[in-house]
């Protein structure tokens, strides 16, 4: 069992790129590119096991979304879809996530 790990991950005025790996046995590579100031797009990647329980609870993940803020700050609207594949045999959901935050 792995207990060690890295990560690291670049950011521009535009764009952050990252990676982990081996980290408790989770490995994951992310990207979120700020198309425009109020546009944020997101994608991730995600694997995790844990080797002492076994395939039986491997998770994989799969992430796509979309953030956008409204000109005031205070309000944002985010939008995923996930796409989760879990257990032994390997079960496939999908999911769309919405949620609307607003900082008073």
């Amino acid at each position: 069992m792995r207990r060690g790990g890295a990560a690291g991950s670049g950011e521009g005025p535009w764009a952050t790129v990252g990676t982990q790996v081996g980290s408790q046995a989770r490995e994951g590579k992310f990207l979120f590119v700020r198309v425009l100031p109020w546009l944020q797009l997101l994608a991730r990647q995600e694997d995790f096991q844990r080797s002492g329980i076994g395939v039986a609870r491997r998770v994989s993940a799969t992430v796509g979304g979309a953030d956008v803020v409204l000109p005031s700050g205070r309000t944002r609207f985010l939008a995923n879809f996930a796409s989760r594949k879990t257990g032994f045999p390997r079960q496939k959901r999908n999911s769309v996530i919405g949620q609307v935050q607003v900082r008073f």
